[in-house]
Order: C-alpha cells, then sequence, then structure tokens
C-alpha cells in the first residue's frame, strides 16, 4: 500500500505537479481572505484529480474521507453540508475542539444498476469538485488556517476513469498516487471602530509618555 501525503499550507492555491506519481489527488480548503471578529464564516472542502486516466465527461470522482483540522484564533466550529452528489453516502464530520471530524461521502458509478434506470447515468462528473463544507466562527484577533487532514484507512479521495464502471483509483492507497493536502489561511480583521479606539489609546499612551 502506497501512503504519500503531502500536507502544504497555502491561501487556497492548488498545486499542480507538484509529486511525481501519474495519478496526484489533491484535497483542498478554501475560505474567505478575512473575516471580521465573532464573525461566521463557511469553509469549502474541495477535491481534485490529475491523472492520465482522467477523461472530462466521462470519469467521475467516486468519493472521498477527510478531516478538517483547525487552528488559530477560532471561537467555534460546526459541521456545515455534506455536498449532495455524495450525500447518499455522505456521514456527517462531529466536532473535537476545532477539529471536523470522519466526514466522508461517495456516489455510486452510473453503471452499477445496468440500464442506469437510477440517476439516468447524471452522476456529478466535476473535477474539481465540492466535497463539503464547514461553518466557523473567528476570534478576536490573529488568523484561523483550517487544514484537511488524517485521510480515511480506505482512502482519501478516489475516483471512477468510467462512469460505466466500478473500477476507481484510490489515494493514496493505491500504488502510483499521491496525495496533496492543501490549506486555507482567514485574517481576522477589527473592525473601524476597534482600529480608531487602538489608535486613540496608543496616542493616550504616548502624550502620558511625554
Amino acid at each position: 500500500m502506497n501512503q504519500k501525503i503531502l500536507t502544504m499550507a497555502v491561501c487556497g492555491a492548488v498545486a499542480t505537479g507538484a509529486l511525481a506519481d501519474p495519478h496526484v489527488f489533491t484535497i483542498y480548503a478554501q475560505a474567505p481572505a478575512t473575516a471580521l471578529p465573532g464573525e461566521s464564516i463557511t469553509v469549502e472542502i474541495w477535491g481534485q484529480v490529475q491523472s492520465p486516466q482522467w477523461v472530462q465527461g466521462t470519469s467521475m470522482i467516486a468519493g472521498f474521507g477527510i478531516d478538517v483540522l483547525g487552528t488559530g484564533e477560532i471561537s467555534n466550529v460546526e459541521m456545515g453540508q455534506i455536498s449532495e452528489w455524495a450525500a447518499g453516502f455522505g456521514i456527517n464530520g462531529f466536532v473535537q475542539g476545532f477539529n471536523v471530524v470522519g466526514t466522508s461521502g461517495g456516489q455510486l458509478h452510473d453503471g452499477h444498476w445496468g440500464d442506469c434506470w437510477i440517476g439516468d447515468c447524471e452522476g456529478d462528473r466535476g473535477n474539481p469538485i465540492l466535497l463539503f463544507t464547514i461553518l466557523a466562527t473567528a476570534g478576536e484577533w490573529g488568523e484561523m488556517v483550517f487544514t484537511p487532514g488524517n485521510p480515511n484507512i480506505n482512502g482519501g479521495l478516489s475516483f471512477y476513469p468510467s462512469w460505466d464502471d466500478g473500477l476507481s483509483i484510490i489515494g493514496p492507497n493505491d500504488a502510483g498516487t499521491s496525495l496533496v493536502l492543501l490549506s486555507a489561511t482567514v485574517l481576522i480583521v477589527p473592525g473601524p471602530g476597534v482600529l480608531v479606539g487602538s489608535v486613540l489609546g496608543l496616542a493616550l499612551m504616548a502624550r502620558r509618555k511625554r
């Protein structure tokens, strides 16, 4: 079993050609660049596949299993929603501290039911694709960082090369696969009233020193 996982702290960018394996899976967080103190934001967790066997319009994401680890000045975290395409086999994550743990989901290949009598062969074939969301509330000052981590023992992300075939490629479990995990950072920016108060406070301190 191959277990090649690369975690990178970047602000929403997706790595391309990060590893030499032919099948590079990426799970990345997207969030607003800034938030006000006490503001609630939505953090999106996305999946992407780079593979010579991915054929646009024919291939489809099979499933995922990943935690989201929250660090920094976070006052609250909640599970959001699993995307509709994966909700039929979805398991909501639960909160541990500022982490959302154990979220997973997936879809059957469209050939599973013979002549596609369920779903009319219309599985979601997006790539990249939204996996799920979490909700977070900003603290008073500093930054919040949200990092996908701890891929499920059965795989962090997988895809069907062909929508009518159950054969899937699973990262980072299968040979020749790698899983890249990218975090998102949110800067907590005080509102104008807080900034004015801080400036006045500094000015008063300077006058007292003189």
